[in-house]
């Protein structure tokens, strides 16, 4: 009995300790029980049926009795081992502090489509192992400053499809997130620095919000980012440094939005990027500068813009394009037919619905997995023949088949909605050639002339000229449907500015006219012809006939002569004028040189003696002291020597040998005076005679020279006077006075008039 006993209580004590360890009903679970997954079911049902070492606990549409999660849904133990809780679809409304407390081991949270509508400040203070959070598809519209406080691991955030606004900046302490969903909410706009703390940030999704303000710096700091969505904004510019710091980015979407314009640089920081999609935006021209720095970029779209033309430019840097797609945009007309050249990787290209009437004839060149065509107005003429052949070697990579494609546009009237492929086939087509040009030739001034370029080819070609000057002329036949230069002015410069010109005028048959020649329409005249088949140049140059040169330097010459002859003729009657002013003013002139000349000489002899005036004062005043000085020091030596005698009166002793000294001093102390004052009185007079002398020889020059240029002068009046023998009683008179007047005696000054100034 003992026996059975202990045996009872055995088995009943293993089964309470197998009982937890079952799989709860309605739920699912693996062979360890570490996943747990359940259904449809009340959590109060399952509560005391989960096993306490559950590592996944996964609840789908798992309703909790008052639609909160609190502290006590877990068990400590139970909670202290899970480290991944998704709990979805439970109509859950708040979420407590407290509940996520007791989960310290948790990594993985996932409350998404269920109601919440805030998360409160330090939520998740102690899940400091969270790396995924994912609150998205919940009604949303608060998250507190602190909400995500102490989630340093956090490293990807899914808050979509809720209705935030954030205004401020919650996201700061995620120092390592990597991924933010914040798709479908309701932001309005992104302010500078706003993702600044997020450095490490790899994708980032704002899409279908209402975004229509992007801040410069709203990005900055990104450096890892590698995925940015923007689609589905409202945004209309992209401010010029927005993505300055993205360059590392390979996934960019900017579709759908209000953009009318792309600046030329938007994209350049992203040398990296791979994935560009700039559909359903307004945009209507791309700069050729547009994409020069993504070389990498592998996908394009550009889908539902207002974009007239493609230029072979703005591919042209893309050579590692794999996917190209330019559908549904209805203004699109024309693709340059060399948009698709070095494109070797280029395999998907979606050219449908859009406005184009011929394809680019660069495809021929590629390797193509699959072409969209479809729904454009394909016009049938020569530019696409070549595309008959490319369809029989291609026609399984090509949507639609050749039963869906007809031409829009022909040549040929009756062939409007035709088979596309069996219309280009039949077309006669032959490459443009110019059959005769105007011969070169002379032209004279202000003739009007006609230069031909006379061409031939199926379709008829259209003929461009160029001219020395720079301008461009187009003539484009009545008939043709080219779009070669549809775009093109009829008349424009370099800088295709469009001009108003007659003096030079394309005629109906596309012949040149040059109205009234002159010498500025010389040169040489390019006759460019070109259809889709070939195209070529040839120059007609047009000269000036020689015999106008000629006659133009006889013109010259006879010009120059009677401008010599006027000018000529002007001089002798200003001269003449001249001449009988003094013949009227003669005497009162003749009269007036020799006074002018008198009074300098009486300035100069003034001059002169007031120099040696101060120069005899000086003289005699340095002397004056000279004196003075002697008088004074005889006096002094004087009454010395009547002291010293005065002494030895008293001096017995030693008497006459101190007297012979006394005055062996005094005749040596005179005798050094009188040497001195004799040697200075010396030097005043040599200088004096020196400065006069200085005075002397510098008046005599002076007074030469003026004598010599008055002489020159008498002499080159005489010689005037002589060719002029109706004037000689002037000359006689005039010859006198001026002989009078360079006499020797009155210019032999013996004065300087130079040293006033060095002796002042």
């Amino acid at each position: 009995m003992r026996h059975v006993c202990l045996l009872a209580l055995l088995v009943f004590s293993c089964e309470a300790n197998l009982a937890p360890q079952l799989c709860p009903q309605s739920c699912v679970c693996q062979s360890t029980l570490s996943q747990v997954s359940c259904r449809d079911v009340q959590y109060k049902e399952i509560r005391d049926q989960l096993p306490r070492d559950i590592k996944h606990l996964v609840l789908d549409n798992v309703p909790l009795p008052q639609d909160t999660l609190s502290a006590d849904i877990f068990s400590t133990e139970l909670a202290s081992s899970i480290t991944q809780l998704i709990w979805r679809a439970s109509n859950i409304q708040t979420l407590l502090g407290e509940f996520n407390a007791k989960l310290p081991n948790v990594e993985h949270i996932d409350l998404s489509a269920n109601r919440l509508h805030t998360i409160s400040n330090d939520a998740f203070a102690n899940n400091l192992n969270l790396n995924h959070l994912n609150l998205s598809n919940n009604q949303l519209s608060t998250i507190e400053l602190r909400a995500f406080d102490n989630l340093d691991q956090l490293k990807e955030l899914y808050l979509n499809q809720n209705q935030l606004a954030l205004t401020e900046q919650v996201f700061s302490p995620l120092w390592n997130l990597q991924l933010l969903d914040l798709s479908h909410n309701k932001l309005t706009m992104l302010d500078n620095y706003y993702f600044l703390p997020n450095k490490k940030m790899a994708h980032l999704y704002l899409n279908h919000n209402n975004i229509a303000t992007l801040s410069k710096q709203s990005l900055i700091n990104m450096n890892q980012l590698l995925t940015l969505d923007l689609s589905h904004n409202k945004i209309q510019t992209l401010p010029p440094e927005l993505f300055q710091s993205l360059e590392q980015l390979q996934t960019l979407n900017i579709s759908n939005n209000e953009l009318a314009s792309v600046i030329n640089d938007s994209f350049s920081s992203m040398r990296m990027l791979k994935t560009l999609d700039m559909s359903f935006n307004e945009v209507s021209q791309l700069s050729d500068n547009t994409f020069s720095e993504n070389k990498k970029l592998e996908a394009l779209r550009i889908d539902n813009t207002l974009l007239t033309n493609l230029k072979t430019e703005l591919l042209a840097p893309l050579t590692q394009l794999v996917q190209l797609y330019v559908s549904n945009n209805q203004h699109l007309t024309q693709i340059d037919n060399e948009i698709l050249y070095n494109k070797p990787k280029l395999r998907h290209i979606d050219l449908s619905h859009n406005g184009l009437t011929s394809l680019p004839h660069s495809l021929v060149g590629l390797n193509l997995s699959s072409l969209d065509m479809s729904d454009n107005p394909w016009t049938c003429d020569c530019n696409m023949a070549w595309f008959a052949e490319y369809w029989s070697q291609n026609k399984l990579k090509i949507v639609p088949n050749k039963h869906t494609l007809f031409c829009t546009k022909t040549i040929y009237p009756d062939l409007t909605h035709s088979p596309l492929i069996p219309t280009l086939r039949g077309l006669n087509c032959t490459p443009a050639e110019i059959t005769y040009t105007t011969a070169q030739t002379y032209f004279l001034p202000r003739q009007n002339i006609t230069l031909d370029c006379v061409v031939s080819g199926e379709p008829t070609p259209t003929i461009t000229w160029l001219t020395p000057q720079g301008l461009t002329f187009h003539w484009i036949p009545e008939y043709s449907v080219s779009a070669t230069f549809k775009h093109h002015p009829t008349v424009h410069d370099v800088n295709m500015v469009s001009i108003q010109q007659n003096h030079l005028v394309v005629l109906h048959n596309g012949s040149l006219l040059i109205q009234e020649f002159n010498r500025g329409d010389r040169g040489n005249y390019s006759c460019f012809v070109s259809n889709p088949f070939s195209n070529t140049t040839r120059l007609i140059p047009v000269t000036m006939d020689p015999i106008i040169v000629y006659y133009a330097k006889m013109e010259s010459i006879a010009f120059g002569f009677m401008c010599a002859a006027l000018f000529l003729l002007g001089t002798l009657l200003v001269q003449l004028l001249i001449l009988l002013c003094k013949t009227c003013c003669g005497l009162r002139c003749c009269g007036q040189e020799p006074n002018q000349i008198q009074s300098m000489l009486d300035n100069i002899d003034q001059c002169r003696a007031q120099q040696l005036t101060k120069l005899q004062e000086n003289y005699y005043l340095q002397v004056t002291k000279i004196k003075e000085n002697y008088v004074y020091q005889s006096q002094k030596i004087q009454e010395s020597y009547k002291d010293q005698m005065e002494n030895l009166k008293t001096i017995k002793r030693n008497g006459t040998t101190h007297l012979v000294s006394i005055r062996e001093q005094y005749s040596d102390q005179m005798m050094r005076v009188r040497d001195y004052s004799t040697g200075q009185l010396n030097w005043v007079r040599e200088n004096y005679v020196f400065q006069r002398n200085r005075v002397r020889k510098f008046s005599a020059h002076q007074m030469l020279r003026i004598r010599q240029n008055y002489k020159y002068q008498q002499e080159a009046l005489t010689k005037m006077l002589e060719a002029m023998p109706t004037l000689d009683n002037c000359k006689s008179s005039c010859g006198y006075s001026m002989s009078t007047v360079y006499d020797e005696a009155e210019t032999s000054g013996n004065y300087n008039i130079h040293y006033e100034h060095s002796l002042r």
